[in-house]
């Protein structure tokens, strides 16, 4: 269900919308074009409706509301992105004007209730152990996968192993991770601005100050790449972070290299890089599709122990 905000500008602009979250199973809404919506449903993928009403208008609205009551600018031309969440906690992603062809795109990934375990991972025994034991006594952690293939999900299926007596720091643009320790500090530095007056490297700085013992990154991304190393050399244990990449090996060897290259660090030496990660990382996790609605693990990678293992004979077959 699509939340009220106690915004009376903003909940009006998102009632449309409310006719659609009431869909059994919708996982998520995607649109490409003005006048029409997709909904993935779960174990049904996309069904494609006519929504005249939704206009290029209407998500001008939108975005100018959600950016208002975010703190953000939204312009079309000059600002055309917003990343946020609406109310209820599900991650909005829009872009207009003229990088994109239709003069739109709307992606919203809807927070489920989903009754997840680690088991539906596909991992169990010896393997479920060796998580837990990993995250229990503070390893550096990267999740590792493509889109929609359950990062964020898993992240959160390991935060309540963190004993309950740790002080966390969560730093995220989109506030996804749901830590159930009490005493904990959450800050959220804005994807809509090129240049905002606090970004990641002053998050960084006063975090580091906040006595944590262990932050939290969310998603590596462009911007927060090259402030991350600092993160592994901080003195502080269990860093975890999520990331898009092919697998564990690439997520290491060539994923944050490709992030940190384009955030204007080019100069970095790439192998120097990858030596730098294989000592500070303890676990990259490699997370796959395994079927419509299925996530597994399917690598587990110790840098410091050799090659990344394998927990699937062959790759998912996604139908």
């Amino acid at each position: 269900m699509l939340a009220t905000s106690g915004d009376a500008v903003l909940d009006a602009a998102l009632e449309p919308l409310a006719v659609l979250f009431r869909k059994r199973d919708l996982v998520e809404i995607s649109v490409n074009r003005p006048g029409e919506v997709g909904l993935e449903i779960a174990g049904k993928g996309y069904v494609f409706e006519r929504a005249p009403a939704m206009s290029l208008k209407f998500w001008e609205d939108i975005c100018h509301a959600l950016a208002n009551k975010a703190g953000h600018a939204f312009d079309p031309e000059a600002q055309p992105r917003v990343s946020t969440r609406l109310p209820g906690g599900h991650r909005f992603e829009a872009m207009m004007g003229k990088s994109v062809l239709s003069g739109l795109t709307v992606s919203i990934r809807v927070k489920r209730k989903v009754q997840a375990s680690l088991r539906d991972f596909g991992v169990g025994g010896a393997v479920l152990t060796e998580l837990e034991a990993a995250i229990g006594r503070g390893a550096n952690v990267v999740i590792s996968g493509g889109t929609s293939s359950g990062k964020t999900t898993l992240a959160n299926l390991l935060l309540p192993i963190i004993p309950a007596d740790r002080r966390l720091l969560t730093i995220e643009d989109t506030p996804e991770l749901d830590a159930p320790q009490h005493n904990q500090v959450n800050h959220l530095v804005s994807r809509n601005e090129a240049n905002p007056r606090v970004g990641y490297a002053e998050v960084f700085d006063h975090a580091m100050r906040s006595r944590p013992d262990q932050i939290l990154l969310g998603e590596l991304s462009i911007p927060n790449a090259f402030p991350a190393l600092l993160l592994l050399n901080s003195g502080h244990r269990g860093f975890l972070c999520t990331m898009h990449a092919d697998s564990a090996a690439l997520a290491l060897e060539e994923g944050f290299y490709q992030r940190v290259a384009l955030s204007g660090r080019a100069e970095i030496d790439p192998d120097y890089l990858a030596r730098y990660l294989r000592r500070t990382i303890d676990l990259v996790i490699q997370v796959a599709k395994a079927g419509r609605d299925r996530r597994r693990i399917t690598e587990l990678w110790w840098p410091g122990q050799g090659e990344p293992r394998r927990l699937l004979e062959s790759a998912p077959q996604i139908p």
